[in-house]
């Protein structure tokens, strides 16, 4: 998270604004294609996954967002209440099945963190 300024704008002046500045068009559409691109990956998982395969589907986009391949080195910057309720599971569902994924040796938790 960081610090930032929300702006509400008329939408005639959000499309002069974007007529105007080219780089701010582009950003508004690679954020846009950033978001679709989430929600198709999750809603697949959300269809057709047990409990696991939800969690790994969050996790997977998490450490793909970072730029990371190493095993363990992505810090998850999201609480137990924050993944269930992006998956639809219960708190109780998610920390038990982070704990036997942890068992598995897919994550690893340090002081309350999860590492992916």
């Amino acid at each position: 998270m960081e610090d930032c300024t929300v702006l509400r704008l008329e939408r005639a002046v959000l499309f002069k604004l974007l007529k105007a500045d080219f780089e701010i068009q582009l950003k508004l559409f690679q954020h846009i294609a950033e978001r679709m691109r989430f929600n198709s990956i999750f809603l697949n998982s959300l269809l057709y996954d047990n409990a696991a395969g939800r969690l790994l589907t969050i996790l997977n986009f998490v450490k793909d967002t970072h730029h990371q391949q190493e095993q363990y080195c992505c810090k998850i910057p999201y609480t137990r209440k924050d993944i269930a309720s992006l998956t639809g599971l219960r708190i109780e569902t998610v920390i038990r099945t982070f704990k036997k994924m942890e068992h598995a040796g897919i994550l690893k938790i340090i002081r309350g963190k999860i590492f992916y």
